[in-house]
């Protein structure tokens, strides 16, 4: 099931829609005040190639080989017919009659071009709707999207030192209840 959300991104340039053209997708556009058209769906196996491209986009050493992806809960959001964006989850306890269930956001990325778009946020409050207890790891550098989280409701609980290699650095473990 797809969920259509509007969020403030960067419209294809020249008012072209993606069946117009190729180039029309990937061209960034330089004025991105008006609402875009945001679909979560699950992804699919047909979804793999842009995820690894997107996250070679996204992170200076990615780590997730393609295979990878579609082993947990993966939505993503297109954006003008195109994946615009991701999160992968997993349920880590699924909660019983005293303790509520636990879940972990594992990855999440959005495409350089339509970041500060409201992307992020539309996955995370998506995956959110899940009655869980949410745990996350970021990078101690990433301060675009600690702030994310933290204003989504994410508190720090703890950190571990030389969790990320190239470069070595701290995580940043994160919940939300």
């Amino acid at each position: 099931m797809a969920i259509k959300r509007k969020g403030i991104g960067c419209a294809p340039p020249n008012g072209r829609t993606p069946a117009d053209s190729r180039a029309a997708r990937l061209t960034p556009n330089p004025s991105c005040a008006r609402s875009v058209e945001i679909v979560l769906r699950p992804a699919t196996k047909d979804d793999v190639a842009a995820l690894v491209a997107l996250e070679r986009a996204s992170f200076p050493v990615p780590n997730w080989p393609a295979d990878t992806f579609l082993r947990y809960d993966c939505t993503v959001a297109e954006v003008f017919g195109e994946v615009g964006g991701f999160l992968v989850s997993r349920q880590i306890f699924p909660g019983n009659t005293t303790e509520p269930a636990e879940r972990e956001i594992l990855n999440l990325a959005v495409d350089p071009r339509h970041r500060r778009s409201g992307i992020a946020t539309s996955l995370i409050q998506l995956e959110l709707r899940k009655k869980a207890v949410f745990l996350l790891e970021v990078r101690e550098s990433n301060l675009a999207a600690r702030a994310l989280y933290e204003r989504l409701g994410f508190i720090e609980i703890s950190r571990r030192e030389d969790y990320y290699n190239n470069p070595t650095e701290t995580a940043i473990v994160m919940r939300m209840k």
